[in-house]
């Protein structure tokens, strides 16, 4: 049989092209078994290997390189017992003969047979004694130091094993980041940071930096082997296919699962293409393409893919390996993941007998298995059998060693909340407070590189849902009999750190490039925000539809031109931390700040002793000059509040209705911790974004709330220790009655869309005169553009200014998707011309500069409006103008009657000129109309946020 198998293999030979024929025979053999080593087609290998090895009666040289093979075979083709018989066996010997012959080829050999041993012992393998792993490869490291200038090509893949196998045992940065390092050099040495062997090697960084959730270096690492790929060798190729599939599962982790899909086809399509679709990497590609499409919850792709790689991984390993144990494991997720639970429940079982089987009882993949059980346990509602399967899986993570922070939070935070749901809430809270400290350091880590978009994709998929829970468990611990008493201090904290937290990231962003003299950091704007005006065409136009292909590549030159600024600027996340006592020092006696929380999704509302009546629910946070800790109100029906309380104020304040119900539900909880008090700070969410506090109205008192009490609006109480003083106003820039005539050659199904809506504004052109006038008294230079001059590119080329006021319709397209679409879809209609067509979008807003603007007015209809995200306020003109740089703006939350909004903003400018407070302007504005239309339709949707 032997004889025959080299046959074959002689055979086989004969049908390679010339270049192999050239050959002597055993070189062609070698070059035949390297090449389906590299292919990773070890099954095809083993029985050439088998035969060479056998027949050949050549030197001892030739038989140990033909071993090499043979043991890499079949370590991986499945032979699990011959593998180690082999290794047990040969190994012995070959160390003797380089004992008894100690020399550089010698001591190749040797630790070319080191490096497979190793492998089979690592925890991916049947052998699973890492300790054992690493054991042979510091033998092999010792001998390749030893002879370095001889075996610097094997010291290379050696070392890169050690790096890998020791991810195994641990996750210590400071352990493993010295390892990576001297990867690093000793590619460097050999080939230079151009070849694709340092390309190779800035794969492991990039897994390395994954696991770590370090995303901005790992991103950074994958990007770099892209390039030396496409320099190198091309796209076409399994190198080039793995530096992208190593750039996806960055992409993933963090959250960015539409960024990584594309990637994840792309590799998978090149892989296909060059090598065939039977091999363990294809497999692997296919099962985390799987991963990722069950996060873009598309999950009958999921199962079909997940199906395929299962196939794959059968016939070429067998059902008792642990990689097709893991692709039972990862279908089980997904069926868990749709309610499959019997399903699920199967196949968590048998993968279970499958690493019992294999002696892996103690592995941490099983204990990753047990906490995924746990986790249906958990959605049966067997919460006993939840917690028994949650502890004996994180004790084994315990005696291991095992450190993933990514794979502890998620599995610590199902943990947490069973035990919340079983009454265990102390150890509950402990859990929760791990995840939320480790994900206060991942989002410290990663906001500083990801662009806006990428941060509320990893905001939401990540950061929120642990939050969300992590504030409720701290609201459960403080109604204990036992609380500590700083729990409300912990919350408002917290709080005070996560609000609005991309918001202000954009905005500090922007901060640093407005004052920046560095020409790279200004010249990168430039480019960033002249590409963003390119994607505003392409979705206003129509041109997105047309070429998807140059829209995707805009979005992508778009987001790296951003983070590299957030680089540049080395934003920290950090520094908006702060104690709560900070803010109530600056409080004066009558004053509060008031922080709004909206929280969805509830564990358990029975144990906030309050009544269910929905999904949602508000609470406020509330600080006096006096209160030893944080006030807390709870709005038990969050619900009802969204839907139905908000639709009836808003329907009797545009029909003109006298409604005497919103106070009761919007503000009357409040009255109990806010007696005295004459100013209020408030950071709205969810719902109270689209109410005006000031127009609620008060039956018993006959009075509506702005009459009472004086309302400052913020995106955060946090803006307390940052109030911007009324520096002297010097110029101002006015804009109104556009004249709505868009130009043929800009026309689109787009655009058109909105401009049927643009009726003639003559109110707004006596609005500006008469604004122009109050300025001009007070020796403000103004500047004021009306008709054909109220243009686009008027507004696009505005200098630094102190007053912006546009006075035109702004319109808001509903059903916005994401927050992106939403700055799209908030416009303002200004005057089109041959070169812009008059739709301003909220997108392009973010791109002016207005460090120096004191206040914007947008005295048009609806400009308050947009997507509502919890914690982050409204994507649309509001949150544009923040991040351009304003300090507030005064916006309307309805449509307005244009001769009364005449009078209103007229008399607003009189007060704010007079008494420097912009506030105080704001009540006494609509007081002032109040005594002519006391209906809140004419005053009550102006709204001024700081």
């Amino acid at each position: 049989m032997k004889t025959i198998a080299f046959a074959f293999a002689m055979l086989f030979l004969c049908l390679q092209n010339t270049a192999f024929a050239q050959k002597s025979q055993q070189d062609s053999l070698m070059d035949i078994m390297d090449e389906l080593h590299k292919q990773q087609k070890f099954k095809k290998l083993l029985p050439i290997a088998e035969a060479a090895y056998s027949d050949t009666i050549t030197s001892q040289k030739t038989k140990d390189s033909f071993f090499s093979y043979l043991l890499w075979a079949r370590v991986y083709a499945g032979q699990a017992e011959v593998a180690e018989t082999t290794i047990k066996t040969y190994l012995p010997a070959s160390e003797k003969r380089y004992a008894d012959n100690p020399t550089a080829n010698n001591a190749k050999h040797l630790a070319d047979f080191y490096l497979p041993s190793a492998i089979y012992y690592s925890s991916a393998f049947p052998g699973n004694k890492p300790q054992q792993a690493i054991d042979y490869l510091e033998k092999a490291l010792d001998l390749c130091r030893k002879y370095e200038k001889g075996l610097r090509n094997s010291y290379s893949g050696i070392m890169n094993a050690y790096f890998l196998i020791m991810q195994d045992i641990t996750s210590d940065r400071l352990v493993l980041e010295p390892i990576l390092k001297e990867c690093f050099v000793i590619r460097e040495k050999l080939y230079g940071k151009k070849h694709l062997e340092y390309g190779r090697i800035l794969s492991n960084s990039v897994s390395f930096y994954t696991g770590l959730g370090d995303y901005s270096l790992a991103e950074r690492d994958a990007l770099e082997a892209i390039s030396i790929y496409e320099a190198t060798i091309g796209k076409n190729n399994t190198d080039y296919a793995s530096a992208i599939f190593n750039l996806a599962m960055v992409y993933s982790s963090s959250g960015l699962y539409e960024n990584a899909d594309k990637l994840y086809c792309e590799a998978l399509s090149i892989r296909k293409e060059v090598s065939g679709e039977k091999s363990l990497r294809y497999a692997a590609y296919l099962n985390n393409h799987a991963i990722n499409l069950k996060y873009l919850e598309r999950y009958k792709e999921a199962e079909e893919v997940y199906k395929k790689c299962l196939e794959i991984r059968k016939e070429l390993l067998g059902e008792k390996h642990s990689l097709y144990a893991s692709s039972l494991m990862n279908i089980a997720n997904l069926y868990k993941s749709t309610q499959r639970y019997e399903e699920a429940t199967q196949l968590y079982r048998e993968v279970m007998s499958i690493k019992e089987n294999q002696g892996q009882g103690q592995s941490e993949s099983y204990a990753g298995l047990l906490c995924n059980y746990a986790s249906l346990k958990r959605e049966l509602n067997e919460l006993d059998s939840s917690i028994t399967y949650f502890e004996k899986g994180f004790a084994i993570f315990d005696e291991t060693g095992y450190s993933d922070e990514s794979n502890h939070m998620s599995w610590k935070h199902r943990y947490a909340n069973t035990l919340y749901l079983m009454g265990k809430h102390d150890l509950g809270y402990v859990q929760i407070h791990f995840c939320y400290e480790a994900v206060k350091r991942k989002l410290c880590t990663n906001f500083q590189t990801f662009s806006e978009k990428e941060k509320a994709k990893y905001y939401e998929k990540v950061v929120a849902p642990i939050f969300n829970d992590y504030y409720q468990h701290l609201l459960y611990k403080s109604k204990q009999q036992n609380a500590e008493g700083n729990e409300l201090a912990q919350l408002y904290e917290a709080v005070l750190f996560s609000k609005a937290i991309m918001l202000d990231n954009s905005v500090r962003m922007r901060k640093v490039v407005a004052d920046s003299k560095d020409e790279n950091i200004l010249k990168t704007y430039r480019h960033w925000t002249s590409t963003k005006q390119l994607l505003a065409e392409y979705h206003q136009r129509g041109k997105a539809a047309q070429n998807p292909q140059e829209l995707d590549s805009l979005v992508y030159k778009s987001n790296q031109l951003e983070k590299a600024l957030y680089n540049m600027a080395n934003i920290d996340p950090n520094d908006s931390a702060t104690k709560w006592e900070v803010i109530q020092k600056e409080l004066k006696k009558n004053e509060v700040a008031i922080e709004f929380i909206r929280l969805d999704g509830l564990l358990e509302r029975a144990k906030l002793d309050i009544t269910d009546k929905g999904q949602v629910m508000y609470v406020a946070l509330v600080i006096n000059k006096t209160c030893q800790q944080p006030l807390l109100v709870i709005l038990e029906n969050g619900t009802e509040l969204e839907y139905d309380f908000k639709n009836y104020y808003q329907n009797t304040s545009y029909f003109e209705i006298k409604d005497t119900i919103s106070y009761a539900q919007f503000w009357k909880p409040f009255e109990k911790v806010l007696w005295g008090v004459k100013r209020i700070y408030f950071s709205a969410d969810g719902v109270y974004h689209q109410i005006s506090l000031n127009s609620l109205y008060n039956p018993e008192t006959k009075k509506f709330l702005g009459e009472t009490v004086a309302i400052n609006q913020m995106t955060s109480t946090r803006n307390l220790l940052k109030k911007r003083s009324e520096s002297p106003l010097k110029n101002a820039f006015l804009l109104g009655r556009p004249k709505y005539t868009l130009h043929d050659s800009l026309k689109s199904p787009q655009n058109i869309r909105w401009w049927h809506k643009a009726s003639d504004l003559p109110g707004t052109e006596q609005e500006v005169l008469g604004i122009a006038q109050l300025l001009k008294k007070d020796k403000i230079i103004t500047k004021t553009y009306l008709h054909e001059q109220a243009s686009e590119t008027a507004l696009k080329n505005i200098e630094e200014v102190n007053i912006l006021h546009l006075a035109t319709h702004g319109l808001y397209l509903d059903k916005s998707p994401t927050n992106e679409e939403a700055m799209f879809n908030s416009c303002l209609l200004l005057g089109p011309n041959e070169k812009d067509d008059g739709l301003l979008s909220a997108y392009e807003v973010s791109c002016l500069n207005l460090k120096n603007t004191e206040l914007v007015v947008l005295s048009a209809c609806e400009t308050a409006r947009g997507k509502l995200e919890n914690g982050e306020g409204v994507y649309g003109l509001q949150r544009a103008f923040k991040v351009a740089g304003a300090g507030a703006t005064l916006l309307c939350l309805w449509p307005v009657d244009d001769a009364v909004t005449q009078k209103f903003i007229n008399q607003f400018y009189k007060i704010w000129l007079a008494k420097k407070d912009k506030n105080l302007a704001l009540n006494a504005a609509q007081a002032y109309i109040r005594k002519t239309h006391p209906e809140p339709y004419y005053w009550g949707p102006f709204v001024l946020v700081e």
